[in-house]
């Protein structure tokens, strides 16, 4: 049978990050205390915790424990780091905000040229395009690429209400190693859809999402309001300033 509890541990942790009682940099509870508390067997547990560490929104220091991340609920806004969740949706829930999306399509593509371009050996792509809320605020468009091959059956599951990302750890293709490229851009189709004015400027992050093998899984663009995230990052100096 497929065990569900390790969903209600990562909803605890989440609703204590969101609820303010969990802080940036603060210990969580150990797997017994949590086992204790929720009822709720050890391996569950160790998996709910596992997979909040692998979206980079706890993590674990040797011999003292699992900690939240720091960077997280900053400024209100959404921090993108290499330290920081994969996931916009789990950000916004740390951050305390309702989410939700709206499919505006959802199709396969036939000999995509464009985007084999970015894969080896794939021709035929499923192309997810879809706005994500942030309570009332549409806060991203997105269009998202899986190739055909490794995933025949997603047109079966509606990703408006279900993840993107346990769907392809069900199909143990999860991307957990990331290539990302950002720029400030103005798109009049992405500002009509956002309703924002003509002309105003947007984040457009492309994302290249590899499983542990060095496969990619995923290339997405992801359009999202300038005022809804924060960037952290750094440059590697390998000369003095003069």
């Amino acid at each position: 049978m497929k065990d569900y509890n390790y969903i209600k541990v990562q909803e605890y942790i989440l609703s204590e990050i969101s609820d303010k009682k969990l802080k940036p940099g603060m210990k969580i509870k150990s797997e017994r205390e949590l086992s204790k508390l929720l009822n709720i067997n050890r391996m569950s547990v160790k998996n709910g915790i596992n997979k909040l560490v692998e979206s980079k929104i706890l993590y674990r220091i040797h011999g003292k424990g699992t900690y939240v991340t720091k960077s997280l609920n900053h400024n209100g806004r959404m921090i993108i780091a290499d330290n920081t969740p994969m996931s916009l949706r789990m950000k916004n829930i740390i951050l305390g905000k309702i989410t939700y999306n709206d499919v505006l399509s959802f199709k396969l593509l036939y000999d995509c040229e464009k985007i084999s371009k970015l894969f080896k050996y794939e021709k035929d792509f499923y192309e997810l395009v879809r706005i994500r809320y942030s309570g009332d605020i549409a806060y991203s468009v997105e269009y998202c690429y899986i190739p055909f091959s490794k995933f025949k059956d997603a047109i079966r599951y509606d990703f408006s209400t279900s993840s993107l990302y346990d769907y392809m750890e069900y199909k143990k293709k999860l991307p957990v190693k990331f290539e990302t490229h950002m720029s400030v851009v103005k798109n009049e189709e992405i500002n009509s859809l956002l309703n924002i004015s003509i002309g105003s400027r947007v984040f457009n992050i492309e994302f290249f999402g590899s499983t542990q093998n060095n496969e990619l899984v995923e290339y997405t663009q992801s359009f999202i309001l300038l005022n809804e995230v924060e960037f952290n990052y750094h440059v590697e100096r390998n000369e003095p300033l003069v």
